[in-house]
């Protein structure tokens, strides 16, 4: 409980970072960031659209679940969000957060997301931020995201990647990554924006 407890002091309830504009608030910043993913998944956002079925949305890694109700609460409620994660405090948390913000259109799944538990072509969205950096074999995961969701639909993602200035050679470098991977539990070593493009090409995504 260590690790939520302080996230939730730095962070509050969304366990990621984002674009921040000039002059603009930390928590104002998360919430915009959230609300402009949601608006990238492809989902009809009218309400007459939303009123003929019930799209489904997966996030990835979905920690407590701030992203979740904030997807959740952009689509007016009027689509299913599921959140899996493989802490299971996470997802206790996730629930009661849920219950406190009235969100009822939701599944949480205690689990890997290297093994969905969900049949292919499920979803017609997919989102993480900065969940599938954890993930030891991104292609691997990429690979699953890729299985459950359906054809044509998109998927958005956030990665840490090393940009053209990184230097592999400079111990420098190599130390500023090495602090970002230890602090932060991921893996970035290595990952540059060209071998995660490359990633998703072979996962199957264009």
């Amino acid at each position: 409980a260590l690790i939520p407890g302080f996230y939730l002091w730095r962070w509050g309830q969304s366990f990621h970072f984002a674009p921040r504009n000039e002059d603009e608030e930390f928590h104002a910043s998360i919430k915009r960031y959230e609300h402009f993913v949601a608006s990238q998944l492809g989902i009809p956002m009218d309400k007459e659209s939303l009123a003929k079925r019930e799209y489904n949305i997966l996030d990835v890694g979905c920690g407590i679940g701030g992203p979740l109700r904030s997807v959740a609460k952009f689509f007016k409620f009027r689509a299913h969000v599921t959140g899996i994660n493989i802490t299971q405090e996470h997802i206790r948390r996730a629930k009661r957060y849920n219950e406190q913000a009235g969100v009822k259109n939701y599944t949480l799944v205690h689990g890997d997301f290297n093994s969905i538990p969900r049949s292919d072509n499920f979803f017609d969205a997919i989102y993480d931020f900065e969940a599938i950096l954890h993930s030891t074999d991104r292609l691997k995961t990429f690979r699953e995201v890729y299985r459950v969701l359906k054809p044509g639909s998109r998927f958005v993602t956030a990665q840490y990647c090393l940009l053209s200035p990184y230097d592999p050679k400079s111990e420098h470098h190599k130390d500023i990554i090495r602090r970002v991977d230890n602090t932060n539990g991921c893996y970035c070593s290595g990952q540059t924006t060209e071998l995660t493009t490359k990633n998703l090409e072979k996962a199957g995504f264009k």
